[in-house]
């Protein structure tokens, strides 16, 4: 109740990225008509959803192709410092930005995901950046061979750069 939900894109341009929606949950009421309420407020939501990221996306194809991830970080911690934050990702997680194409990365031999996370958290100086905040990262299911093998390296990337990052980290699978 009173609850904000803010939906940023993650695309080759994450940093510098605007909000795609902002919508405050409706209070209710108190009452009889909590029920009734609670489904309009939540129709309302999923019709602003469905027409920002599905009907009316205008991010051309250059941008959506990249997946730069730790923006998110330097975002929530600057913009969303006083508040109760729980966090929805929901990409393939493959960061590809710049330089490093971090599935890539992950499929070497020697690469160990923990070390990696650690290494970049440590770099960016995002150690504790997001204390307290709760961060569900959710990957599609239906994935390839490759994907399937990467998966594992890179759940333990994710789970180890945000946990060092100071947040609560946990997983779904759409």
């Amino acid at each position: 109740e009173g609850d904000e939900f803010i939906i940023y894109p993650i695309h080759q341009r994450t940093e510098t990225a605007v909000p795609m929606i902002r919508y405050r949950k409706a209070k209710l009421p108190g009452s009889l008509n909590n029920h009734q309420v609670a489904r309009e407020d939540k129709a309302t939501f999923m019709h602003l959803v469905d027409s920002a990221l599905f009907t009316n996306n205008n991010l051309s194809e250059d941008i959506r192709m990249g997946t730069n991830i730790y923006p998110i970080v330097r975002k929530l911690s600057r913009y969303h410092k006083d508040d109760n934050l729980r966090v929805w990702i929901v990409s393939d997680m493959k960061h590809e930005f710049g330089d490093e194409q971090l599935h890539i990365n992950l499929a070497e031999v020697n690469n160990k995901p923990n070390d990696h996370a650690s290494k970049i958290v440590n770099e960016n100086n995002f150690q504790n950046k997001l204390s307290e905040v709760q961060v569900t990262i959710a990957f599609t299911e239906s994935c390839d061979h490759i994907d399937e093998i990467l998966r594992s390296k890179l759940e333990r990337f994710w789970e180890t750069f945000f946990t060092l990052s100071g947040a609560e980290v946990s997983f779904d699978y759409l």
